[in-house]
């Protein structure tokens, strides 16, 4: 979503951290902000540093409906139409299962869970009204992942992933449009107003919060280009440090995106509108420095062929072909005459360099493991980043990578194929039988 100029926004839990810097950052926009939160004094210290935006505070608790339904109130009375919704508000609560009270597990799921329900049950009918609006939920790393010791923190940020997923599906195709952002450490006051059964967690939080590279007016930054672009903003993120991406199933996010080191954040935006039933689109960035996770930028080569390292005796080799730029049906029709003239099968296969279970299908093919498995076989290999549009209008659309479809005489997919694995080694070997099954 393109932010029209001086757009309408409503940030919840504006009054400190990451919903200050998404206002200040929106104010820099020309935007016309209202911002709702329980703390007056925060919110109007937040009003004071927006450079004279026109913008305005109300007194919102999150987890109660009818407060939320006022602020929606408030907002439509004062903008006529809200162009952007970020449901920011939260909490956290750590401890162990079994230790935290119950009481905390309902104050922290009226917070964090049903906070971003209430702002998407009042604020999306008026915005399908008005044919125009995006909301943006802040969840958190935490909701890919499942650290010890916060399970109420990861049940509810795992479910407005699951909620927001749910709603990119929904809204393909139409004016509104919803995006999560999953941030992983960065300075907020969250560790300070949250409830835990051990003492001895504050400290280690704060730690991590102050370790991160990326603070919130750099994640209020990236999650904005991210809405404008609607794909992540990757190259404004490796700028700023060495990073993974990744568009996939839970199964195949977690590895690559576990806060190890110096968690910086992680976005997940939508992409380019679809109708329901294809790809939804959502795709992380997870900030992370991890030496050696990914290259710095996408590489686009000459065609070629890499060949696997097996010995002859194994037989004719699986290989792979760089796709070359330009029209897919041309790319895909030129390869089957290569693959025909030299007796293989031509597969179109999508991946990306942040997809785990691409890279282990990749060193597979690399070392020869699968020449015998596989033989007399050409994949004719698409970066997702890079040939995502182009893939579609030939056809190739698919909810997860990696992808392995069959083509028609014309270039396009001809509907057969195989998308998505398991995460870790076994990748390759899971993906084997299902390629087999497919050419046969």
């Amino acid at each position: 979503m393109a932010l029209p100029p001086r757009p309408s926004a409503v940030v919840t839990g504006g009054a400190s951290g990451l919903g200050r810097a998404l206002c200040i950052a929106l104010a820099g926009r020309g935007a016309r902000i209202l911002v709702g939160d329980l703390d007056e004094a925060g919110a109007r210290e937040t009003i004071s540093r927006l450079r004279g935006a026109e913008a305005h505070f109300r007194r919102c608790d999150v987890s109660k409906a009818e407060e939320v339904a006022g602020l929606a109130d408030e907002a439509y009375e004062r903008f006529g139409a809200v162009d952007l919704l970020v449901n920011n508000a939260g909490v956290a609560v750590s401890g162990q299962v079994g230790d935290i009270s119950l009481d905390d597990w309902q104050w922290i799921m009226g917070i964090n869970l049903w906070g971003v329900i209430y702002g998407c049950h009042h604020f999306l009918p008026r915005m399908r009204a008005t044919a125009r609006g995006h909301i943006l939920n802040v969840a958190s790393a935490a909701g890919l992942l499942s650290a010890p010791n916060m399970a109420p923190y990861n049940v509810t940020k795992s479910a407005v992933v699951a909620l927001s997923e749910t709603l990119y599906g929904d809204l393909a195709g139409g004016p509104v449009g919803v995006s999560v952002l999953c941030p992983t450490f960065f300075k907020t006051n969250i560790g300070k107003s949250g409830r835990t059964t051990d003492k001895s967690l504050g400290p280690v939080l704060e730690a991590l919060l102050e370790r991160g590279k990326i603070q919130a007016e750099g994640v209020a930054e990236l999650a904005l280009q991210g809405l404008r672009t609607r794909r992540p903003p990757h190259h404004a993120a490796r700028r700023r440090a060495r990073h993974v991406a990744h568009q996939a199933p839970i199964a195949e996010r977690v590895p690559q995106t576990h806060p190890q080191g110096d968690g910086v954040a992680a976005l997940a935006a939508p992409r380019e509108d679809r109708a329901p039933g294809m790809r939804l689109g959502l795709s992380l960035v997870g900030c992370l420095l991890l030496v050696g996770a990914c290259r710095d930028e996408p590489i686009r080569t000459d065609p070629k062929v890499v060949e696997a390292g097996a010995d002859k005796a194994t037989g004719p080799k699986l290989v792979f072909v760089k796709a070359p730029e330009g029209d897919v049906v041309a790319a895909i029709k030129s390869a089957q005459a290569d693959a025909t003239a030299a007796g293989q099968r031509l597969v179109v296969y999508v991946g990306a360099p942040w997809c785990e279970p691409c890279k282990h299908f990749h060193t597979a093919v690399e070392s020869g493991k699968l020449d015998a498995k596989l033989p007399r076989i050409r994949l004719l290999e698409f970066d997702l980043d890079l040939d995502e549009t182009r893939l579609a209008a030939a056809g190739y659309v698919t909810k997860y990578i990696p992808l392995f479809a069959l083509a028609g005489p014309d270039g396009r997919s001809n509907g057969k194929q195989i998308a998505g694995s398991i995460k870790g080694e076994g990748a390759a070997d899971e993906i084997t039988p299902r390629l087999l099954q497919l050419l046969r």
